[in-house]
């Protein structure tokens, strides 16, 4: 259960960052790096650098959109409930931990107050890694990935293959 919350945590931060780079852009920018364009989302302020409470905002926003979008693929039949017959692969459990009034039946706000917790959760975690200098705010260096150190190129001696000398 954790794992699959974590998944849609996990996949609502990147959804944040994808529906921050399909947000339309100057020409000026039109070949920004994705970091840059996440950091000018999420810098609502406009000041230089991400609050966590910015990063925070700026995630939920996200976050609430995907909930959203994954209800209306449950609700089959539209009526605002989502029932145990219209999501029969989901495990009874994941089901009952949705279903905080037991009454059988999960709805939107049922389903956005069980992934708001473990987002909340998350969020504390993930900014914290984030924060490489701790000092609460996110600067544009700490949202670029850094570059992965290159594999050795392989060394060739003389009558035997190919080999990375140590």
């Amino acid at each position: 259960m954790k794992r699959a919350a974590g998944l849609l945590v996990s996949t609502s931060i990147l959804g944040f960052v994808s529906h921050a780079m399909a947000e339309p852009r100057p020409k000026t920018q039109a070949k920004s790096r994705p970091e840059l364009v996440l950091f000018r989302t999420a810098d609502s302020d406009g000041s230089g650098s991400v609050s966590l409470g910015e990063f925070a905002l700026a995630v939920q926003e996200s976050f609430a959109r995907r909930i959203h979008e994954r209800f209306q693929q449950l609700d089959r039949n539209r009526d605002g409930r989502c029932r145990r017959s219209e999501v029969n692969k989901m495990s009874a459990a994941r089901f009952a931990r949705f279903d905080l009034n037991a009454d059988g039946q999960f709805t939107l706000a049922e389903l956005t107050q069980v992934m708001n917790e473990e987002l909340e959760k998350r969020l504390v975690r993930v900014s914290l890694r984030l924060d490489v200098d701790g000092n609460g705010e996110l600067s544009l260096a700490e949202l670029t990935p850094r570059p992965k150190k290159p594999a050795p190129a392989p060394v060739e001696v003389a009558g035997l293959p190919n080999t990375n000398v140590h």
